[in-house]
C-alpha cells in the first residue's frame, strides 16, 4: 500500500524543470542567455556554456543539477524527485480500483543517516490573530470553489494558540471521519493483509476506540486503549497514570471543578495492586471513593461509607455498619 498521507496530486517533474530553469536563465546576462538559447535549440547535448551553464543528460549549475524527469539534485545535500514504489500499478482488490502509484514528492538526503524534513517557517512582522500560520493540507478531492474536503496539520495563530490535526470541509464537502490504523502487506497477496484501527474521530468529534481489526473480521482480543507506566528503572511501586473526567458547575460567583479518575495503584513491589476510584473538588487532594483488589475484594474506604439500594417501591435505603461490626440500614438521604 502506497504511503496514506501522500497520494495527494503533487508537482510534476516537468513544471520543476520549467520553472527553475527560468528563472536561473533568466538571472544570467543577456548575451548569455541569447546564447543559451541559441544552443538549445541545436539540441541539449549540444549545450556547453562552461562554468556557466551545460546541459548533458541534464543541466548542471554550481551547486545543483537538473537530471532527466525533473529531478533536482544538490550533490552531497538532497534529491528531489518524483517516486510512488517500484510497481506501476496495483491490482483490484475485490472488484475495486485502487489507486496507482505516482505524483509522490521523494525528498532523499545524500549522505549517511541524515535529517529529512520539511521545514514550514512563519513570516516576518506582526503575526496574525486567527487561522494557521504554518500547515499542511491534503485534500481528499479535487478543491473547486464550491466543494472542498481535506485534512490539515496547522500551527494556529495567537487566538488559538495550539497546534492541531484538523478534519474539515467546505461549501458543497462533508466531513469524513478521522482514523488512526496500522497496515500490514496485502499489496499482492489478499489474504496476507492485516489492518487495525486503533481510533477513530466522527464527524461529530466523538472518539471511538478498536473499532476494526482484520478487515472487520476479529482475530484476537482488542485492547480499546492502554495507559502505561514507562519501565521502572529503581525498585518501589509505580501506579499507573490515571483516566480522569471532569465535570463543572457554577455557583454564579465561580466555576468548580469536580474530578473523578481511576488508575491502578500498587501496593507491593510483587505487584500486588487495586483498581482506585477517586474524586476531589476544585483541584483539593484525592479522596478514595471505591477500590477493587486483586483478591476479589470490593472496599468503600471512606470512613462511615456505605452501600445504597432502591426497594421494589423505589425507596433508597443505605447499608452500612457500625463500629462494633453490627450491619445496619437506614433511609437514604
Amino acid at each position: 500500500m502506497q504511503s496514506f498521507w501522500m497520494r495527494s496530486a503533487l508537482v510534476s517533474g516537468g513544471l520543476i524543470v520549467g520553472f527553475l530553469l527560468g528563472s536561473l536563465t533568466s538571472a544570467l546576462p543577456s548575451a548569455v542567455q541569447a546564447e543559451v538559447a541559441g544552443r538549445a535549440a541545436q539540441g541539449p547535448s549540444d549545450l556547453n556554456l562552461p562554468g556557466r551553464l551545460t546541459a548533458k543528460k541534464g543541466i548542471g549549475l554550481p551547486g545543483f543539477q537538473i537530471g532527466p524527469g525533473g529531478v533536482l539534485e544538490w550533490p552531497d545535500k538532497v534529491r528531489l524527485g518524483d517516486g510512488g514504489g517500484e510497481s506501476s500499478a496495483l491490482p483490484p482488490l475485490g472488484g475495486l480500483v485502487r489507486a496507482l502509484p505516482g505524483g509522490n514528492l521523494v525528498l532523499e538526503p545524500q549522505g549517511d543517516y541524515r535529517r529529512c524534513a520539511i521545514d514550514l517557517l512563519p513570516t516576518h512582522g506582526k503575526p496574525p490573530d486567527l487561522d494557521a500560520i504554518g500547515e499542511f493540507t491534503i485534500h481528499r478531492v479535487h478543491p473547486t470553489a464550491t466543494t472542498q474536503e481535506m485534512i490539515s496539520y496547522s500551527a494556529l495563530a495567537r487566538k488559538q494558540d495550539v497546534y492541531a490535526v484538523i478534519v474539515e470541509a467546505h461549501g458543497e464537502g462533508e466531513l469524513k471521519p478521522l482514523v488512526f490504523m496500522t497496515v500490514k502487506g496485502g499489496l499482492r497477496d489478499p489474504s496476507q493483509a492485516f489492518s487495525a484501527e486503533a481510533m477513530r474521530m466522527t464527524v461529530d468529534g466523538t472518539m471511538v476506540f478498536g473499532l476494526q481489526r482484520q478487515n472487520g473480521r476479529l482475530k484476537a482480543p482488542v485492547d480499546s486503549i492502554t495507559i502505561e507506566q514507562p519501565q521502572p528503572t529503581a525498585k518501589g511501586v509505580h501506579d499507573s497514570n490515571a483516566l480522569a473526567w471532569v465535570g463543572k458547575a457554577h455557583d454564579g460567583d465561580s466555576v468548580h471543578d469536580a474530578r473523578w479518575k481511576a488508575q491502578v495503584r500498587v501496593d507491593q513491589p510483587s505487584g500486588q495492586s487495586r483498581l482506585s476510584i477517586q474524586n476531589s473538588l476544585d483541584g483539593n487532594a484525592d479522596t478514595a471513593r471505591l477500590e477493587v483488589t486483586d483478591r476479589g475484594d470490593l472496599e468503600l474506604p471512606a470512613e462511615g461509607g456505605g452501600i445504597v439500594l432502591r426497594s421494589p417501591n423505589g425507596k433508597r435505603w443505605r447499608v452500612g455498619i457500625s463500629d462494633a461490626g453490627q450491619m445496619r440500614v437506614t433511609a437514604a438521604e
